[in-house]
């Protein structure tokens, strides 16, 4: 998942990788229009997370806190929510 991270008024791009649980198209909607910046919907689909690091550098496990902390960053958000539509875009154009 390519992030762009703001540092000192421009941006770095941050990768982590994330596994996600495939929503259908129907619920996909539905928790998109809970009006919550994807929130909902990232909470439902994201069911891993690795090479996130702290500070210092040190992995940090995936648990609910993390993905709470995560979420509450907006190009966290939005990386993960286009990081999901080009994995889903690939499973079904190679069905």
């Amino acid at each position: 998942v390519p992030v762009m991270t703001p540092v000192d008024g421009s941006h770095r791009e941050d990768t982590f990788r994330a596994r996600f649980a495939v929503v259908s198209a129907e619920e996909q909607a539905d928790l998109l229009s809970a009006n919550d910046d994807g929130e909902a919907f990232l909470r439902r689909i994201v069911i891993g997370l690795e090479d996130v690091v702290d500070a210092e550098g040190r992995p940090l496990p995936f648990s609910p806190e993390l993905l709470t902390t995560l979420l509450g960053l907006r190009w966290v958000r939005l990386g993960l929510i286009a990081a999901y539509s080009r994995a889903v875009t690939k499973i079904k154009t190679g069905n």
